[in-house]
């Protein structure tokens, strides 16, 4: 018999398409547990480079004090909320595999306390802080992407003090699929 003619059956017919939405839905649970399954960080030292997802990443610093320099050097330093601490990382980043779309790249950058504790960054700070100008490491009109060329990058957070010798830094991008964790250093 035909392919055609099998498929005239009812019952046949409908354990075919059984099993084409039974797969598809197998395929779509595959998909999303990949994309939530948590993947290990890279691990890394402030100015220590590491390639990751096809770019380069450094650390140039990791600051955690009660005030931090000022934007502009005529006002005086920032300072956050009592019983908080600013917090100021600088990164370099550079594309460096042309195969990352640069009009597509993007990142999430958070600090982390041992405890699982989580902040991003605080919008409020990163203005008046002295810092590089770009704020991510996506492209963008004023901040474009090149292949090869370093731009520098600072995010800033307010945290409480308390946490402040146990944090760590995450960048991650290609949705969570390439993360890279800097320890504070002492």
């Amino acid at each position: 018999m035909r392919a055609a003619a099998l498929l005239r059956r009812p019952v046949l017919a409908f354990a075919v398409a059984l099993l084409l939405a039974l797969l598809a839905a197998l395929a779509q649970g595959l998909t999303y547990y990949r994309d939530r399954t948590p993947v290990d960080p890279v691990l890394a030292a402030v100015g220590q480079t590491v390639e990751i997802g096809g770019t380069r990443q450094t650390v140039r610093s990791f600051t955690v004090a009660t005030t931090l320099p000022n934007s502009d050097p005529a006002e005086p330093p920032v300072h956050g909320p009592d019983g908080s601490l600013l917090v100021l990382v600088v990164w370099v980043q550079q594309v460096v595999d042309p195969s990352v779309v640069l009009a597509e790249h993007s990142c999430d950058t958070r600090l982390v306390a041992e405890d699982g504790t989580r902040w991003h960054e605080d919008g409020d700070f990163s203005y008046a802080l002295a810092r590089p100008e770009a704020l991510s490491c996506g492209d963008s009109k004023s901040f474009p992407l090149v292949l090869g060329r370093e731009r520098a990058i600072g995010s800033s957070y307010v945290i409480p003090a308390r946490y402040a010798e146990q944090i760590s830094w995450q960048l991650s991008f290609d949705s969570g699929q390439h993360v890279l964790q800097v320890r504070r250093s002492e």
